[in-house]
């Protein structure tokens, strides 16, 4: 289904309480990009967001000014944005009770399985 990248990124904005005007800055792990280009480039482009290839960059983040960012997500060539939010550190300490995390089950193991109050 082809969409507007800019449309698709209003309106996630709008989903998650957000709107232009929260962004603080856009770019991915080593630069940054003025977001009035951004903006501009994506209410240009329309792409398929259904199966195929990759159309958008998928290292792009738009950070916000609370400090969440939202992340382009990719499977088989279908695209969307994710929402994400900075740790904040629990009020809870556990330790460790074992001697290493050396897990035999078939399962992938929980950081809680090592730990006790």
């Amino acid at each position: 289904m082809m969409v507007n990248y800019y449309d698709e990124l209003t309106h996630v904005l709008t989903k998650h309480g957000y709107s232009l005007v929260n962004i603080d800055w856009i770019g991915n792990r080593d630069f940054t990009i003025p977001i009035y280009e951004f903006l501009q480039k994506a209410l240009n482009t329309d792409y398929n967001n259904g199966y195929g290839g990759v159309a958008t960059p998928v290292d792009v983040v738009i950070v916000m000014k609370d400090g969440s960012w939202f992340e382009r997500a990719e499977y088989d060539g279908s695209e969307w944005w994710e929402h994400k939010k900075p740790y904040t550190k629990p009020q809870v300490n556990r330790h460790i009770n074992t001697r290493n995390f050396e897990y035999y089950g078939y399962s992938v193991p929980k950081l809680k399985a090592y730990c006790y109050e």
